[in-house]
């Protein structure tokens, strides 16, 4: 079975801390925006929402966001279970992610999905020019296919024996 969700949202607050085993790993609060008409009005709500990110690669990342920046996340839905003070309990829903993704830098208000989807395209396209470019300037090393080779011949004992 698999709940995967994606969000694309603005950074809100980030958190950082180290697991018992000693790695790294950040919380972020993403907020997602979702629009409502009632009355020829439209109204804009904000759902705030947990980002898990425990990828050390992720988590560098991570911290070079900055409050505002809008970003693209996939990840599982999972739960959480914690006691609260009062004796209940409390299920807490959070995305634990493998795909980080920034979308654009800065305070960024969008009115529509169209734009969001204009700017992912160009990020995404930035980000592939800057791999083959990578790729460009660190040729890897291509060598001949060589046969396997022994240093020394085996030897064939013949120990004259019946079996």
């Amino acid at each position: 079975m698999l709940a995967e969700l994606t969000l694309i949202g603005y950074v809100g607050s980030k958190e950082f801390k180290i697991a018992e085993d000693g790695r790294k790993y950040a919380m972020i609060k993403m907020a997602t925006d979702f629009f409502s008409k009632k009355d020829n009005k439209t109204e804009e709500f904000t759902m705030w929402h947990t980002v898990f990110i425990n990828d050390r690669y992720m988590v560098e990342r991570a911290e070079l966001l900055e409050k505002g920046d809008l970003i693209y996340t996939r990840g599982s839905l999972k739960y959480s279970l914690h006691n609260c003070n009062d004796g209940t309990r409390t299920i807490t829903p959070y995305q634990s992610c493998d795909k980080l993704r920034l979308i654009k830098k800065g305070k960024a208000h969008l009115e529509s999905d169209q734009q969001v989807l204009e700017l992912m395209k160009e990020a995404e396209a930035k980000r592939l020019k800057e791999i083959e470019d990578r790729k460009k300037a660190r040729p890897l090393f291509d060598a001949p296919a060589q046969e396997e080779s022994y240093p020394f011949e085996p030897e064939v004992i013949d120990d004259e024996l019946p079996f």
